[in-house]
């Protein structure tokens, strides 16, 4: 069996996204490196999976920056989401829409088992 560790860079200016993630399980033959920035950084380069919490402009850069085949998750409120770039929207992997402190996660990322 193969074994892959994720590097998971979270740029978030609180803890319950990092909090979120990390109670998560890894699948089966991975492991999770959460790294915690309140501003990206050279990991952006690195990271396999970058959950962020930033505004559309930092975010556009964060995109242009990443490595290519990295998995983007942008969480933001709602008007927040509605006033992003089309471009830069087209390039996340997913968008995770944060109603009053509450993180909803995508049924498309919740395993079912």
């Amino acid at each position: 069996m193969y074994h892959y560790k994720l590097q998971v860079l979270i740029l978030s200016q609180d803890n319950r996204i990092y909090d979120a993630v990390s109670a998560l399980e890894p699948l089966a033959g991975f492991e999770h490196e959460l790294l915690l920035r309140q501003s990206a950084d050279a990991a952006v380069k690195t990271a396999d999976v970058i959950v962020c919490e930033l505004s559309g402009a930092v975010l556009a850069e964060l995109v242009k920056n990443s490595k290519p085949d990295a998995a983007i998750v942008f969480c933001a409120e709602p008007q927040t989401a509605e006033q992003l770039d089309a471009a830069v929207y087209q390039s996340l992997t997913d968008l995770c829409i944060i109603w009053s402190s509450v993180i909803l996660i995508p049924e498309a990322m919740v395993s079912t088992g």
